[in-house]
């Protein structure tokens, strides 16, 4: 704009792939992006605002010992941007195509395939982990956006999901008591 201009909507910028994600990120906290896709991502119904939780399913063990196990690693997470969506009012991105430009609507885009989440250094360090071990292990559940409760969730294995017991606990509890001499 120059001097004595007129300042029209037009020429504002809003929140979005040109400005930058780095103002969105809360002091002390980190973005990273991780993959999504229908299956994973809550069909891609999300969008920049949403909280959500994150769940891994990682392979535990060694040998005879290896199972599956289900953990609720993060909860109460924003997600700062699904694939260049930054905010989630963002109706168009301008698009420079040779020297014209058009306009793309981003409010029915879902063909994202990664979302980008705020997280603290820890939490960001434990899923670049996940993400070089095991890529394919990491889903998004939708919390509701007054929802903010953190809970202590245990593991989940094949066992719990039945309902039954682990053998390696039933071998536990079938030992019998150690006899005591001398009374």
């Amino acid at each position: 704009m120059g001097k004595d201009e007129q300042i029209l909507e037009s020429k504002i910028l809003r929140p979005g792939p040109v400005t930058g994600l780095s103002l969105q990120v809360s002091p002390t906290k980190r973005a990273i992006t991780i993959p999504i896709d229908e299956i994973r991502g809550v069909a891609k119904l999300i969008k920049p605002g949403d909280r959500i939780d994150i769940v891994a399913a990682l392979d535990v063990g060694k040998g005879r010992n290896r199972k599956k196990e289900v953990k609720t690693i993060m909860q109460d997470v924003v997600i700062l941007a699904t694939g260049l969506r930054v905010s989630n009012e963002l109706p168009r991105l301008y698009t420079e195509a040779g020297k014209s430009g058009y306009i793309t609507n981003l409010r029915a885009d879902v063909s994202f395939t990664n979302v980008t989440i705020e997280t603290s250094p820890k939490q960001a360090q434990n899923l670049v982990y996940i993400l070089a071990t095991a890529p394919g292990s990491l889903f998004i559940t939708l919390r509701h956006p007054s929802d903010h409760a953190r809970k202590v969730l245990g593991s989940t294995d094949v066992y719990k999901v039945l309902g039954k017991v682990a053998p390696s606990m039933m071998r536990n509890q079938t030992r019998k008591p150690a006899r005591t001499r001398g009374r």
